[in-house]
């Protein structure tokens, strides 16, 4: 018996192990990225990139795969322990199982309830720590409420714990120093800037320029690209951009923040990249399902001069995005039903956002937002790094 619970808890941890690490590398290719072409990308329910985007992914700024990595692997090595040293560490693995398990029911509900999104990977996790629970519960002498475990057992267990903060500070590290990590994060206040990761020494705009077209009138082009900041600007700075991404929402908060402190230097020039299969071909599954129907909508409200009062308003309430709430937020600014209607058939606004999206795929956008100085890729993803891009620039 003793022998085949370990069997199980062994079979747990390695399982959880293993999907941790998938997990966190899927969580910072999305964090890069904005989406990924994981095959657990099955539609908008079945989607592991929603639950990687959502605010529930990480705790205190830290993947919850971290967490998961260090505490699977503390249970490999009290697994290890309890096969040859004996049963005196039962409880140590009883417990941690037990608080594995909590913290697994805990984000299952977040995920199936809060966000409707079922994450496959997540649910191998949610497994592995059945599992891990099932073989320890099956253990010999595992009890953690006699005397001699809590006076004895926990002091004698502590070091074992050590696997789980080694894990979360190796990570910490390496996050403070290889900027590839590093990605806007969305923030739920309206100023959110500075306290995204901070700058390094690494170069901030690619090399060679890039000429991109700017449209400046409805006469131009499939249309007027909509602008902020003096056309005569020194500085020219293209945005490719997807409404319901929240890396888009962090990067809008940094603009405006960082863009008052160039004012006349800079001409913001928005252009539409949603990575939503029904106009972005580039899309193999669906992942953000009203991003055209924002872009579109945006541009109803630019007819009217309202493109960045609505644009403002659906970043702001970007987690609150559906079609009621988007007829609602169109309405906020100026526009009848009928005008919604009668430009929501207008094929000219969605072939514009098409030939947005061509462009971007010409430059080789791979992800939102992405970002050109004057031509040039803008690489990093901070506040500050943005703002030295600027400065370098000018």
């Amino acid at each position: 018996m003793k022998r085949s619970a370990l069997a199980l808890t062994g079979a747990g941890s390695i399982l959880g192990f293993s999907l941790s690490a998938y997990s966190l590398l899927h969580h910072l290719e999305v964090r890069k990225r904005g989406f990924s072409e994981a095959a657990c990308n099955i539609n908008e329910t079945l989607s592991c990139d929603r639950a990687a985007l959502s605010s529930y992914s990480e705790w205190f700024g830290i993947p919850s795969a971290v967490f998961g990595l260090g505490t699977f692997l503390t249970a490999g090595i009290l697994i290890g322990l309890a096969y040859r040293r004996g049963p005196k560490y039962h409880p140590h693995l009883f417990l941690l199982s037990c608080l594995c398990g909590c913290t697994s029911i805990i984000l299952g509900y977040l995920s199936f309830i809060e966000l409707q999104t079922v994450c496959l990977v997540c649910i191998g996790i949610y497994g592995s720590s059945a599992l891990l629970f099932t073989g320890s519960a099956l253990l010999p002498e595992k009890s953690f409420l006699n005397s001699k475990f809590l006076f004895q057992g926990v002091p004698q267990g502590l070091p074992f714990v050590t696997p789980l903060f080694a894990v979360i500070g190796a990570y910490i590290l390496l996050e403070s120093h290889f900027s590839p990590l590093k990605q806007p994060r969305p923030h739920p206040a309206t100023n959110a800037t500075d306290s995204l990761p901070k700058v390094v020494n690494q170069p901030t705009l690619a090399e060679q320029p890039i000429d991109i077209p700017i449209h400046p009138t409805a006469y131009s082009g499939l249309g007027e690209d909509y602008r902020k900041g003096p056309d005569e600007a020194p500085l020219t700075l293209v945005e490719f951009s997807d409404f319901q991404c929240p890396a888009c929402r962090s990067m809008h908060y940094i603009l405006q923040t960082i863009l008052p402190e160039f004012e006349g230097k800079v001409r913001l020039v928005f252009r539409n990249y949603p990575l939503d299969p029904s106009c972005n071909p580039a899309m193999s599954r669906p992942l953000h399902s009203h991003a055209c129907k924002t872009a579109v909508l945006a541009r109803c409200a630019g007819r009217i001069n309202k493109f960045w009062e609505f644009h403002d308003a659906v970043f702001q309430q970007q987690p609150e995005i559906n079609d009621k709430n988007l007829h609602l937020w169109a309405k906020s600014v100026g526009l009848s039903e009928e005008q919604i209607k009668t430009c929501l058939a207008a094929p000219h606004i969605l072939d514009k956002i098409k030939d947005d999206i061509q462009l971007g795929q010409q430059l080789g956008v791979q992800g939102t937002p992405s970002i050109y100085i004057n031509g040039k890729k803008f690489l990093g993803g901070s506040a500050d790094e943005l703002r030295m891009a600027l400065k370098q620039s000018l």
